[in-house]
C-alpha cells in the first residue's frame, strides 16, 4: 500500500457517486469505464456504519447541515466542497489470511475516533472489483479489496477574524494533516497486525482507468512482442535449414568439380558422383537469390549514399561561391567609402593648414551638411 486516498467531492459529486457505490446500481448499470466490476460477486459488498448509500448521504447530509447551522459559513458557493471521500486498500496478505473483514472493521473505527464519529457518515467496501493485472514492471498482480468512506470535513482553524470552525475542506485536508494521519494509521496497523500499512511506494497520478488501460496496453505489447519472437524464431530456422542446404549443394558441386578435374587427367576408375536432390537444389538457389538481392539493395544503398554526398558538397561549394562573392562586393563598397572619407579628410587637412581662419565655419558646415553651402 502507499497510503489511503483522500478525494475532495462536491454535493454533486456525492450523488453522482451513487453509480459507483450503490449496490443496485452496480449491479444493473452498465460501466464501460470498469471492466473488471464482476457484477456476480457485488452481493459479497457490504457496509459499515450505515446499510445502503442512501443512508450514508443521509447521514452526510445532516452532519453538513447541523454544522452549518452552528458555525455558518461567510459565503456559500455554488459549487462548494462539503465532502471527502477515502479509499482505503486492505493489504493483498490480511486478504490471503482471511483478516480483510477485520482490517476494514477496525481501521473505520480508527477513523472514527481520529476525525469524529458524527463526521464519518459510513463505508461500503468492494469485493466485486478484485482482478488481476499486468503491473509497469511487466508482472502479474492481484488488486486489493478496498473500501470507500464518506467524510463531513469538519476543521477548525484561524483567518483574520478569529478562530473559527466549520465544515471547509481547504482547511481539512491540509498537506500536514494527510502526513500525521497517513502515519498514525501505518502506526495502528502495525500495532493491530503486525505490518507496515505505508509501504514508502510512490502513489502514481493516475485515476483508475487510467492505470487499467496502462495494464491493458502492456499486456498487448508483451502479447506482440511474443507473436514477433515466434516470427523471427520461425525465419530464423527457415535460413538455417536453407543455409544447410546451401552448403550441401555447394560440397557438391566442389566433389563434381574435383571429378571433373580427375575425368580430364584421365582418371575414371571409381569415380562416384552423388546425386543432389531436387529440394536442395531449390533451396540453394533459394538462398543464392536472397543473397542477390541483399548484394543488390547494398549496391543501390551505396549509390544513394554517394549521390547524397555529391549533393551536399555541391550545396557548399555553391555556399562558399555566394559568401566570397558577398564578400568581395562589400569589400569593393568599403573600399570606395574609404576612398571618399580619405579625400575629405585630405581637404580638411589642407584648409585646416592654409586657411586656419575658417576651420571653424567649414566644421560648422559639415556638422550640419550643408551641401548648398560646401559648394
Amino acid at each position: 500500500m502507499a497510503s489511503a486516498d483522500f478525494m475532495k467531492a462536491t454535493a454533486a459529486r456525492v450523488k453522482g457517486m451513487r453509480v459507483h457505490l450503490d449496490d443496485r446500481m452496480r449491479e444493473t448499470y452498465n460501466h464501460p469505464s470498469n471492466p473488471d466490476l464482476d457484477t456476480s460477486k457485488t452481493s459479497e459488498n457490504y457496509w459499515i456504519g450505515c446499510n445502503s448509500y442512501d443512508e450514508m448521504i443521509k447521514n452526510w447530509e445532516d452532519r453538513v447541515t447541523q454544522v452549518d447551522k452552528d458555525h455558518p459559513p461567510k459565503r456559500v458557493q455554488k459549487d462548494r466542497v462539503t465532502a471527502c471521500f477515502v479509499n482505503l486498500p486492505c493489504p493483498r496478505c490480511l486478504t490471503d489470511e482471511g483478516k480483510s473483514e477485520e482490517f476494514f472493521k477496525q481501521t473505520f473505527e480508527f477513523l472514527q475516533k481520529k476525525l469524529g464519529a458524527e463526521n464519518v457518515a459510513g463505508a461500503t467496501v468492494h469485493r466485486d472489483e478484485v482482478h488481476q493485472y499486468r503491473d509497469k514492471d511487466g508482472s502479474i498482480r492481484t488488486s486489493c479489496e478496498h473500501a470507500h468512506i464518506l467524510i463531513a470535513p469538519y476543521a477548525c482553524w484561524k483567518d483574520k477574524s478569529g478562530e473559527r470552525e466549520g465544515i471547509n475542506a481547504k482547511n481539512f485536508m491540509t498537506r500536514s494533516f494527510l502526513i500525521s494521519f497517513n502515519k498514525e494509521l501505518n502506526a495502528f496497523v502495525k500495532e493491530t497486525f503486525g505490518i507496515d500499512y505505508n509501504t514508502r511506494e510512490k502513489p502514481e497520478k493516475m485515476s483508475v482507468e487510467e492505470l487499467k488501460e496502462r495494464s491493458s496496453v502492456a499486456e498487448r505489447i508483451i502479447t506482440r512482442a511474443e507473436q514477433i519472437k515466434a516470427e523471427i524464431d520461425c525465419k530464423e530456422s527457415d535460413i538455417a535449414a536453407r543455409m544447410q542446404a546451401y552448403d550441401r549443394i555447394r560440397d557438391r558441386i566442389q566433389e563434381a568439380e574435383a571429378v571433373t578435374r580427375g575425368i580430364g587427367k584421365g582418371k575414371t576408375e571409381g569415380v562416384y558422383i552423388p546425386a543432389a536432390s531436387l529440394a536442395d537444389v531449390q533451396a540453394a538457389l533459394s538462398v543464392a537469390d536472397m543473397r542477390q538481392e541483399i548484394d543488390r539493395v547494398g549496391q543501390e544503398a551505396a549509390v544513394r549514399l554517394q549521390e547524397a554526398k555529391e549533393r551536399e558538397e555541391a550545396a557548399q561549394e555553391l555556399e562558399k561561391k555566394k559568401e566570397s562573392e558577398i564578400q568581395a562586393s562589400l569589400g569593393q563598397k568599403i573600399k570606395e567609402k574609404l576612398k571618399k572619407v580619405t579625400i575629405l579628410a585630405k581637404f580638411y587637412e589642407f584648409v585646416k593648414e592654409k586657411y586656419p581662419q575658417i576651420v571653424d565655419e567649414f566644421k560648422a558646415l559639415f556638422k550640419h551638411d550643408n551641401a548648398q553651402k560646401i559648394k
